[in-house]
């Protein structure tokens, strides 16, 4: 048998998964549970700052790869604003979701960089706490119950982010969006050069590769309409609060199924911040199962100083 082409002999992921496993090099540790994945796709960021090789992470965050890997490995995690932060020199996933972002140990050094990238921003706000129901339901009940025990006591807001509570169509317009987005970019180059994915990627590039114009435009439109939803429900110094993640990360160990239901949950609570081009900052305040919990704050554009600052309430 004639060996393959260089070509074909590619391993890649290309930003395209959100647990962290990687089939070709191999996964990199959770250093907070050796047991579980790291989450991804900034896996390697996230496991140098939990293991203390580096103090500061940078990763991508298009779908997640910055906030859920924050939350799986015990660390604080920093969506920005889309656009805040120069982009130069990312290879873009999907550029209307596409943001560079942070992972730190520790709440002082983050600030530190919200006063380098979010320079004049205010900070000093009347801050409304609003901890949608909806999106806690998302949760799993252990998970959900940890997080709750280790919130600050005081009266909580519960409204639902969403008239009627229901974030199903969140995760089918973020996949469409995103992946008519993700073959725009990397179409021609996957059919010219037929690269090795690893398990799951391909079958996403599969599903990207047939999204046609007709549904990125019903995508776009419905995507537009959440966007100026969340315009008059965050006001400002208003901060939604909510788990960052459905629950612990996965183990190393479960089944296809088990990783696909939680990715699906993950994505939903996810897609908010990226619908939106919302800064998210994930807050490690907790643990379940022996594994890291995060805990999201979420306001609207131009506010990620005042989620830095609101997160020290919860630490």
């Amino acid at each position: 048998m004639a060996p393959r082409s260089p070509a074909r002999c590619i391993w890649t992921r290309l930003a395209y998964s959100l647990m962290g496993v990687n089939a070709r090099f191999g996964t990199p540790e959770n250093p907070a549970a050796p047991s579980r994945v790291p989450g991804g796709s900034s896996s390697g960021s996230a496991s140098a700052v939990a293991s203390g090789l580096v103090d500061i992470g940078l990763g991508s965050d298009t779908g997640g790869s910055v906030r859920l890997p924050a939350s799986f490995c015990g660390l604080f995690g920093w969506r920005p604003t889309h656009g805040l932060v120069p982009g130069e020199g990312l290879l873009s996933l999907a550029e209307s979701y596409d943001v560079p972002g942070f992972l730190t140990r520790d709440l002082e050094t983050l600030s530190l960089l919200g006063e380098i990238f979010a320079d004049g921003q205010g900070a000093e706000e009347d801050v409304r706490l609003v901890f949608p129901a909806d999106v806690w339901r998302l949760c799993e009940d252990e998970a959900a119950a940890a997080l709750k025990s280790a919130l600050p006591k005081g009266d909580r807001n519960d409204s639902s982010l969403l008239p009627g509570g229901d974030l199903k169509s969140l995760l089918p317009v973020f996949r469409t969006h995103q992946g008519y987005e993700v073959w725009r970019h990397f179409g021609s180059w996957i059919e010219k050069r037929e690269p090795e994915f690893g398990p799951g990627i391909r079958d996403r590039f599969a599903m990207a590769a047939k999204i046609t114009p007709e549904e990125f435009d019903e995508a776009k439109t419905r995507r537009a309409a959440f966007r100026a939803h969340l315009s008059r429900v965050l006001s400002r110094g208003t901060v939604l609060v909510y788990p960052t993640s459905p629950g612990p990360a996965p183990l190393l160990t479960a089944g296809n199924d088990i990783v696909e239901t939680f990715r699906n949950r993950a994505l939903s609570m996810l897609a908010i911040a990226g619908h939106g081009g919302l800064p998210q900052l994930s807050v490690p305040i907790t643990a379940s199962q022996g594994s890291p919990l995060g805990l999201s704050l979420v306001a609207a554009p131009g506010s990620d100083r005042l989620l830095i600052e609101t997160a020290k309430r919860f630490i």
